[in-house]
């Protein structure tokens, strides 16, 4: 975009103001300066309020006034832009820092979590949605609020074991904490509302027992229910056809365009699959793992205690904790891994 824009006020019969506004609105970043000849108010305060002008110039302007308001403007545009990344950095760290959190409380919940951003991110181009960060980074999220429940109790429910009727509606209220948590970060409130939904179903059943419904559900949301259905299925040992089949029987629980997306991308019909082609996992020693590699197979103590589990990826927090384990008590070689292209 361009860093500066300079308008006339008076554009004949359009009007500058609205010129700006849509400026604005397609590239707020953009510094914008109006030119005016005006000599009433009210166009002046328009201008500014409707159109946030950076500085509003009377003609004639003579060339070293218009120079120097450039160069505020560039100067304004510079600080704009180290601002943005500021926040930009500290948002990626929150969210490492919450995603590996959850890997060190329940790495199995993490495992999940990434294996389901893959899934995203390669469903959402099917979607065809314009931007898909903010879905991406709620499947990362997703069982942050697991991080409120006891680890025995995690692990419980890890493994299919019967659930009391506290214990039930204990896990069953994580995503609520999970948006407790997300909501104070700044930029991802849109997330925390994904993660808070990512159970309803689309008739409106199911957590969070409010009266929304169908496209009130955001989005987001949507897409996560079908998803997370699909691998919980999964997980049962029940194969991918089968699994749509049954998700397809039940269309009550998912928004219909979603799913029909999501049943031709996996290859509900023969000959519609667009299976995406994973790299090829190859074994590695644990002191030859590598930031950025994605875990193929679980990594295990020698005493088989997993400590991450297939589909991480390897970042320097979690090599630091497998050589740690690895020093202690070792671990299971060879680990699987894919290399990154």
């Amino acid at each position: 975009p361009f860093q500066i824009v300079i308008s006339e006020l008076q554009l004949g019969d359009a009007s500058g103001v609205s010129f700006l506004r849509d400026v604005m609105n397609a590239s707020p970043a953009s510094i914008r300066i109006a030119l005016t000849a005006a000599t009433t108010v009210a166009p002046l305060i328009s201008a500014v309020n409707d159109a946030a002008v950076f500085q509003i110039l009377t003609k004639p302007c003579p060339p070293e006034k218009l120079r120097q308001a450039v160069e505020g403007a560039l100067r304004r545009h510079g600080e704009a832009v180290l601002e943005r990344e500021l926040v930009d950095r500290t948002l990626a760290g929150a969210i490492t820092v919450l995603s590996e959190v959850l890997s060190a409380v329940d790495p199995m919940s993490f495992g999940r979590s990434m294996a389901l951003r893959q899934n995203v991110r390669n469903l959402a181009k099917e979607l065809e949605l314009r931007s898909s960060w903010e879905l991406e980074v709620a499947a990362m999220l997703c069982n942050v609020g697991l991080i409120t429940i006891p680890a025995s109790l995690i692990t419980k429910w890890n493994s299919k074991v019967h659930l009391t009727a506290v214990e039930a509606e204990i896990v069953q209220r994580f995503p609520a904490s999970g948006r407790t948590l997300i909501a104070k970060i700044p930029r991802l409130e849109k997330v925390a509302d994904i993660v808070h939904y990512q159970n309803k179903n689309y008739d409106g059943s199911g957590f969070p027992a409010d009266a929304v419904q169908g496209e009130q559900i955001p989005y987001g949301a949507r897409v996560l229910k079908v998803l997370i259905d699909l691998a919980e299925i999964e997980l049962r040992g029940i194969g991918r056809p089968e699994a749509l089949t049954a998700m397809n029987n039940g269309q009550s629980r998912y928004d219909p365009k979603i799913l029909q997306v999501a049943m031709r991308f996996f290859g509900y019909a023969p000959g519609n699959g667009n299976a995406v082609r994973r790299p090829v996992a190859i074994p590695v020693l644990a002191k030859e793992l590598r930031t950025g590699y994605v875990l193929a197979s679980n990594v295990e103590t020698s005493d088989g205690k997993m400590l991450m589990a297939t589909g991480f990826t390897i970042t320097e927090t979690l090599l630091a904790r497998i050589n740690n384990f690895g020093a202690l008590s070792g671990l299971r070689e060879p680990i699987l891994v894919e290399k990154p292209a």
